[in-house]
């Protein structure tokens, strides 16, 4: 750094001074050390002997070669030629063998690391259950009986209210996303069926995150003028639930009819209602 800092001090005086400036070449030997006047003209380009087209030294035999076959390279290149070509390419293999290490190297990690996310993915799928079930598993069988208090202290046993009404079960988290994007659909569908005359709705969450405080007053700040309840986590499971917002139809024989998982439109919630009433 001192080198080149003295070097353009050593200019800025010249022109200041009113000296001509040197020559450029002369100027780039001097400025970067350790470099000869030799070594520079070595890594110019050189005009092939024939056609005149300017490559570069270490590829201009194999030009002649390529594009001047019938031309003989012991006529064509004097002696001092070939050993710059010699030197030329003994110098590049040496630049190259580095870069060629470093790309073995970059090629070995990467396999590496390719292997241990491979061999992680197959433990993992040896560790997780083969055939997980899902709630879909539960349709056509007897809906799961349950009794708990709802947020309000109120009892609620479900085994009471099959066979007056259809019943829609909602397994819901009070930090779900879509279950708050849901919830307005479930108003309305509330609305449109008599108010729980033609369909009852249960929101339940047994997510062991919330807590019943939190339940209620996602019921009072989002409104629902149906059952609330926070349920342990072992009832979510015992319906499969793995995913939050699922929601189960319940005919009044007590069989569930349809499983929804994920956001269900008005309309969609409309069409899965319909066939039982």
């Amino acid at each position: 750094m001192l080198y080149y800092i003295s070097f353009f001090r050593s200019m800025r005086r010249m022109i200041m001074s009113g000296c001509p400036m040197p020559n450029n070449c002369e100027m780039l030997i001097r400025a970067v050390p350790n470099i000869s006047p030799k070594r520079i003209s070595m890594a110019t380009m050189r005009e092939c002997p024939v056609c005149g087209i300017r490559v570069k030294l270490e590829n201009l035999e194999g030009h002649l070669k390529k594009v001047h076959p019938n031309v003989k390279l012991d006529k064509a290149l004097t002696e001092e030629d070939r050993t710059d070509i010699r030197i030329a390419k003994k110098k590049e293999r040496k630049t190259s063998q580095p870069f060629e290490a470093h790309e073995r190297r970059r090629w070995a990690i990467a396999g590496i690391v390719v292997v241990a996310i491979v061999s992680l993915l197959i433990i993992a799928m040896i560790a997780l259950p083969e055939n997980e079930e899902s709630p879909t598993s539960l349709l056509d069988t007897p809906a799961p009986l349950f009794k708990y208090n709802d947020v309000d202290n109120v009892p609620f046993d479900l085994n009471e209210h099959i066979g007056n009404r259809l019943i829609l079960v909602e397994f819901f988290a009070t930090e779900c996303s879509w279950c708050l994007k849901m919830h307005p659909n479930l108003e309305e569908v509330w609305a449109d069926y008599g108010y729980g005359d033609e369909v009852e709705i249960v929101s339940i969450s047994g997510s062991s995150e919330d807590l019943l405080e939190e339940v209620r007053a996602f019921r009072d700040v989002h409104g629902g003028n149906w059952t609330f309840i926070k349920s342990p986590e072992s009832l979510a499971e015992t319906y499969l639930v793995s995913a939050t917002p699922t929601t189960f139809l319940i005919d009044k024989n007590g069989i569930i009819k349809e499983v929804m998982v994920g956001y269900q439109t008005v309309q969609q919630l409309h069409d899965t209602i319909e066939p039982y009433l």
